[in-house]
Formats: C-alpha cells, structure tokens, sequence
C-alpha cells in the first residue's frame, strides 16, 4: 500500500514548483484513490448511466437529481469490481441538481467514503481557490476494463450551491465525486460544460442541508434538473394520476344514477373510507381489500365534497 509523503494541507493550493512538489502531490492523489474508486459506482437506467458514489455502510448513495431523474425508480449500481447492486432511488432536490439512492441489500464490509463536514454555509479554509481536487466518473458509461476515470484539478469558483472546477468531464460523469487530497467528498458533478475544463459540482453541504428529507424520498423543487415524474391509470370509473403530493383526476367520468359526473377533470382525491390519501397505491390497496359500499373525499376548487360508492361503481 502506497504511503503518501508529507504535503502539509496548508499546500493543497499551492503550484509544485519543482519535479519533488510534483511527486509529493501525486503520491497524496495515489494513497486515495483505492478507496475513492472502490465506493465510486456507474448508475444505470436502462439504456442510460450516470455516476454515483456510496457514502455509507448501510448502502445511501449520492448522485446528481438530472442522473435519477425521479423518486422511487430502480437502478443497478456497477462496481469497478464487476459487482452489480440493486438499488432505489430516494428523494431528489431539483433546484440544486442532488438526489439521494438506497441500496436494496447492502453487503457486508460495503466500500464507502467519508463526507467532508461543515456548516451549511461555509467552507473549510482548505477549499479555497485554487485547491486541487480529484474527480472520478464512469465516462461514457460503464467499462470494466478501464473502471473510473480520475481527473486532477483545481477550484475555479465556490458559491454556495456550485463550485466550479478545471476537471475535464464528460457525458456519463454527471452524478460522480470531487474529492479533495484528504479524500473526503467536497461535491457532486452536475453540469458538464461545452469546455471539458469548464464543469459544476454540487457541494456536499447542499446534501448534508437536506439530509434527512432526501432519505425521506421527497420531491424537492422546481428547477431544471428533473420533473415530477407522474403515474396515470383508470381508478373508480375515471383517469386519476399521481403528482408528488396527491392524486388528481384527468379525465373520464364516474356516473352516478341520474346521469350526473361524480367525478371531474380537476378533482383532487383527498380520502377513501375516512382514510387520507395522496399515493395511487393507497387507493389500490383500499379497493383490493374493501367488501362494501365507502366514501370518498375530493377537494374541487375550494370547496370540500363527499361521494358515496357503490360496490359496483368502483370496479
């Protein structure tokens, strides 16, 4: 095991000025890597793949909101190794472009990396401009034979929810690790710039902000780096779909015994049998399990109503 030479962490900023300054910054940049690489992972959707980063034993993941593009949705993880995991994904800011895996099983002994900590809003004296930094990606998807691509840079600009770098990325590193030369997660790769020198990370602190609502697996926001992915189907004699919030009708009316719709487009369903519900699946699992004639609770406009359902209507 490669042992790093002694580069002062006051100097993580500065130029070698000779081929010994040079040595010293690699030597630092090998003693990480082994465990940068192993937690680093390939996220792949189908035909599509991202990057990620395993940042806990118990299996939690980081990546970037336009790799996952939504809550709850299936991915396998590909290790360097060849080892392919299930996992889910959590919740997702999209303002910010940071979303949050599970992994479904985690094994034993799982590779993981170590989160640089710091308040919310400020940024240890390390990480200044001009700090040199690593970067690893799983560039134009997964290749076992090659692994991870690492890219070694520096800090262009910091703000609060972007630090910007001089690591040369590309297509399919979106959602990997920046690293700093203690090895600890500064940040998450979003934009890729037409530049290759030219790219955006999202910093660790906008993870650690929202930590407990990202595990939660909540939809955060309104930007540009996912939508609310929406589920549609025929429920109760109407088209009902799910936001990330409730379930609202589309189309297609119940009628009930005198012609009336029961049930309009704009409808928000806000309880069955008593029950409140803002998930398909609830309304899914009361019908599967009812034997007898319910209520439900729809919000139209402002104004709160109640339906009666016959057994028969709600097939």
């Amino acid at each position: 095991m490669m042992v790093a030479m002694a580069l002062p962490p006051d100097d993580y900023h500065k130029m070698p000025s000779d081929l010994g300054g040079v040595r010293e910054l690699q030597d630092v940049l090998q003693s990480r890597l082994e465990k940068a690489r192993a937690a680093t992972v390939c996220v792949q959707m189908g035909a599509n793949s991202g990057t990620g980063v395993v940042v806990s034993p118990d299996g939690l993941v980081l990546s970037a909101a336009h790799v996952v593009t939504g809550v709850s949705r299936r991915v396998d993880l590909l290790f360097e190794d060849g080892t392919v995991l299930e996992a889910h994904s959590l919740g997702l800011n999209a303002d910010n472009d940071a979303a949050m895996l599970q992994i479904v099983d985690p094994p034993e002994g799982l590779a993981y990396v170590d989160l640089w900590k710091a308040d919310a809003d400020e940024w240890a004296p390390k990480t200044v401009m001009g700090t040199w930094v690593f970067a690893l990606g799983h560039s134009g998807g997964f290749d076992e034979t090659r692994g991870a691509v690492l890219r070694l840079g520096r800090v262009l600009r910091m703000a609060k929810d972007t630090i910007e770098t001089d690591c040369s990325l590309i297509g399919g590193d979106s959602g990997g690790p920046l690293f700093n030369l203690d090895g600890q997660l500064i940040a998450i790769h979003s934009r890729v710039g037409r530049r290759v020198v030219k790219n955006m990370h999202v910093p660790v602190t906008a993870f650690t902000r929202d930590w407990s609502t990202l595990k939660s697996g909540e939809f955060m926001g309104d930007g540009p780096f996912a939508e609310v992915e929406t589920i549609e189907e025929k429920v109760l004699g109407a088209s009902l779909y799910e936001s990330k919030t409730e379930v609202v009708v589309t189309a297609g009316f119940a009628i009930d015994g005198d012609g009336r719709p029961r049930l309009e487009a704009g409808d928000t369903i806000m309880s069955i049998g008593g029950a409140e519900v803002s998930k398909l699946e609830q309304i899914r699992e009361f019908l599967n399990a009812r034997s007898e004639s319910f209520e439900l609770g729809v919000m139209r406009g402002e104004e709160e109503m109640t339906f009666k359902v016959d057994e028969t209507e709600s097939e």
